[in-house]
Formats: structure tokens, sequence, C-alpha cells
């Protein structure tokens, strides 16, 4: 039976990477979109497959990281790798199973048919991510870019973790090896303040990430950290920075909404076990995103659009990136003063 079933693989997968190579070659292959990342860009293949592919061939080597660690994280709740290769030289494609929509399209979904996201649905996604963020912990990775773009929702409704190519592996002590420095292609407001200020980087960074994301959830709003003083220790805020002083000294003004995250911080923890106890689906047939998943993918209507635009060889630079960096010569600056 191994041996049928590894033949069947090889069979199906030389077919694929066979079909893939050729819109490679295509100059006017037209593909509809999923989504698209800080690296890379998916497109909608056949059979319910997702293609993964970089924006540029300087970006292959994320596509690669992400494999790796694809491959050792087998999860209902982490997005499942089904295969990868090089169409050519430097430029990795990542095929995947395809997933509807992701937790922001979820939102906007809930929003317009139920004003706002069910309490049973937030419970579910959050019991599916801290289930998915164990895992990775478990296997020494902190994923480092929790939030709702990453968290895709699959045709069984289920919520699932993706985009692992910026996953820090962790020493025993569930620190970072790669420090705070590398924790660069995510929201500033997800961010640990340990993060912001360059001290350390931990596995707590996807717990305060899931934080934030709840909170939004139950909240229905993004979590705008612009209420801030120009000045902290008597140092003067760079304009992307001037936010931080109040994360960093616990002064976010949340208006009448400050009960509700300070509750949930509080009974997260209680309020995760409760749940996963008495009410999360054994099979996971009863998902409560569900029909909203099937009804997605039965009316999805995506954009054709070019597969080799993305392709090509060009340097980007990243908006996060050097928002960090100005943060971290900021902080360094005011140390050193």
């Amino acid at each position: 039976m191994k041996n049928i079933y590894n033949y069947i693989f090889h069979r199906e997968t030389f077919e694929l990477e066979y079909e893939v190579r050729g819109l490679f070659q295509q100059e006017d292959t037209l593909l509809p979109i999923l989504g698209r990342g800080g690296f890379g860009t998916v497109y909608k293949l056949r059979n319910n497959l997702a293609m993964k592919v970089p924006k540029c061939m300087e970006y292959g080597y994320h596509i690669r990281e992400e494999v790796i660690v694809m491959k050792l994280a087998h999860s209902d709740f982490v997005l499942g790798l089904v295969h990868s290769f090089d169409v050519r030289p430097e430029l990795t494609v990542l095929i995947s199973e395809i997933c509807p929509m992701d937790l922001e399209a979820l939102k906007e979904y809930c929003e317009r048919n139920f004003d706002a996201v069910p309490l049973r649905m937030v419970q579910f996604i959050a019991t599916c991510v801290c289930k998915a963020i164990d895992h990775l912990h478990q296997l020494h990775m902190a994923h480092c870019d929790i939030k709702d773009n990453n968290v895709l929702i699959s045709q069984q409704g289920i919520p699932k973790l993706c985009d692992l190519g910026s996953a820090h592996p962790l020493t025993e002590d569930g620190e970072s090896i790669w420090g705070p420095g590398l924790v660069n292609f995510t929201l500033l407001k997800n961010l640990t303040p340990e993060v912001l200020t360059g001290t350390s980087a931990s596995w707590r960074v996807d717990f305060y990430a899931l934080g934030v994301m709840l909170f939004e959830l139950l909240e229905g709003r993004i979590l705008h950290l612009n209420v801030y003083s120009d000045t902290l220790c008597g140092l003067k805020f760079p304009a992307s920075v001037k936010p931080l002083g109040k994360i960093l000294h616990g002064t976010i003004i949340y208006t009448d909404t400050d009960y509700v995250f300070r509750d949930l911080i509080d009974s997260l923890v209680c309020w995760l076990f409760d749940y996963y106890v008495n009410d999360f689906p054994d099979d996971l047939v009863t998902s409560p995103i569900l029909s909203i998943a099937q009804e997605v993918m039965t009316n999805d209507e995506m954009v054709l659009t070019p597969l080799n635009e993305h392709s090509s060889v060009h340097s980007e630079t990243s908006e996060s990136d050097s928002d960090l960096a100005e943060i971290l010569a900021f902080y360094n600056e005011a140390s050193d003063g």
C-alpha cells in the first residue's frame, strides 16, 4: 500500500509541476488571485489548490523558508502544504490547500450580515489559533506575524494559520534565536513593547498579537494607536513612533471600551479553556464558519491577473521594515543620550 501511495503521489505531483511550468512559459497566462502578501501573491489553481509565487526573484528565499516550516508543522490549524518546487532557479512556488477567505474578509462578511462577528465564532477562531500557536511553540518556533490576513478560513470552515516564512526559531527558554531586529514584517500595533524597543523577542509576541486580534474581533474596529503625547521622558518622537509612548507606558485610551479589553485579558485563559472543553467540536464538521466559507467559495468572483508580472527581478522595500528601523534608531539614540 505504501508503494502504491508513493506512486500515486509522485505521479500527481509530476503532473502538477508540468502544468505549473507550462503556465510560467506562457506570457499571457491569467489566473484568479486569492490574496497578496508582503512577499508573494497567491493564485487559485485547479482542484481546490492555491499557488504562492514570490513577488520578485529576491523574495524566493522567503518562500523556501516557509516551505521548510510547513513541512514540520502538521496540524489541523496550520495551512497544509501540498507541494513545492523551483519553476526555475531561485523561483520557488508553494502549492497548498485552498482557503476561500481570511479573517479580514470574514469580519467584513459578518459586519454586513450580522453587524458583528458572533461570539461563538470568535471563541472558535481564538481556540483554533491558540492550538496553532501552541503547536508551533512545541516545535520551538514563534510565528511572529499573527494578524487577520494570516488566519485563513478553509472550505470546511476551519481557521488555519498561514504565512510561516517569518517564523523565528526559539531557544529552550522561548527566546527568538534571531532576536527582535528581524521581527520586521508585521503590524506595529501587534508588536510587544520589548520588540518595539529592541530588547528581546520570544514566544510572547504571538499571544500579544492574538490579544490585539481578539479585541478587534469583539469590538468590531481596528485598534488605532493615535492618542499620544509628543514627548516621552523629554525626548521628541519621530512621526511614526509617537504612539509607542502609550504602548510602553500603558496609557492607551480606548474611550468606553477599556473595560472590554481588560476583561478579555484577565479571563482569556479560562475563557478559552472552558470553551475548548465544553463547546469545541470534536470532528470539526460543526464549525460555526462552515456555511459562510461554503457560500463564499460558491459565489467567488475573482479577477483574472497576469501570472508572470509578479516573478520579475526587482527590489522592494518593506514599509514596516523601514518603520521598525526608524523606531530602533530612535530608541538607540535615546539610550545613548
